[in-house]
């Protein structure tokens, strides 16, 4: 039998070792740029985080700001009935200012051409992605129409006009078409927001409501109160709950929550005043 010489056989077992030593460094270079990168994303989706809360910080200043200044300066009722809350202020003429009584207007207006024609406007999903009114034709330049908080389940999110994409990542949308918060016989404000956005907490908790729970809807010249009166799941394609019902004044709430077969349904909550 033929063997090889020891001399040869040390020298292949050091290569081997060497060989082994420069695949094992390439592969911990490897890690080290995967780990590199991984805390480089981190990083930027953190700051992105930290930069959007501060901005949606900065929104509810100034919505608060505009609620101050514009309550001692408007004649608007804070709503149709005395289920509402005045807004206290502290006139700083300084403070940005909204024009409430136009706002206030112009939305009762845009309530009242729904009662008799939302059917012919709800003519598809596209109808919802609408801005119902041009908010800077009212000195609002952030986009924030209102604020809705519940104390029951810490819920307290920017509303935004119209149910698109961009509006849906930052707050609650109100599906266009259907009725603004005003309050009044004949109405019903649905507004969506999303469970589940990586990284913001906006409707996740709205299954959590229960009957009987407070739902106010802030705007610049009051908070219009509801009380949850029932709960609902839908299919996604179930468009039933965006309908004004006659006689009564809702909001409607939605958000999605898992089938339980790897898609989503839709989570209702009902409100009336």
């Amino acid at each position: 039998m033929w063997h090889l010489p020891l001399e040869d056989i040390k020298l292949g077992v050091k290569m081997h070792k060497k060989k082994k030593s420069v695949g094992d460094n390439k592969k911990s270079i490897i890690a080290v740029l995967f780990i590199g990168a991984g805390c480089a994303l981190a990083a930027a989706i953190a700051c992105s985080f930290f930069l959007s809360d501060l901005s949606n910080n900065n929104r509810e200043s100034e919505f608060e700001k505009a609620r101050s200044i514009t309550a001692t300066t408007s004649s608007v009722p804070s709503s149709s009935d005395d289920n509402s809350d005045n807004v206290k202020s502290d006139n700083d003429s300084s403070k940005m200012t909204v024009d409430s009584q136009k706002l206030y207007e112009d939305s009762v207006a845009y309530n009242r051409k729904l009662k008799s024609n939302q059917s012919n406007l709800l003519t598809n999903k596209e109808s919802y992605t609408y801005s119902a009114l041009k908010l800077t034709d009212y000195g609002i330049t952030n986009g924030v129409y209102a604020y809705i908080t519940a104390d029951s389940i810490s819920l307290n999110v920017p509303v935004y006009l119209g149910a698109n994409n961009s509006n849906m990542a930052y707050g609650a949308a109100h599906l266009c078409y259907t009725s603004l918060p005003t309050g009044g016989k004949d109405s019903n404000v649905v507004l969506s927001g999303h469970t589940g956005y990586i990284g913001r907490w906006i409707f996740d908790s709205i299954p959590s409501l229960k009957t009987g729970d407070t739902v106010t809807v802030k705007n610049y010249w009051g908070d219009v109160k509801y009380k949850v009166v029932s709960k609902v799941t839908r299919s996604p394609n179930d468009g039933q709950d965006m309908y004004i019902d006659k006689g009564k004044d809702k909001l409607t709430l939605i958000t999605c929550v898992s089938d339980g077969k790897g898609g989503f349904n839709r989570c209702v909550v009902i409100c009336e005043r």
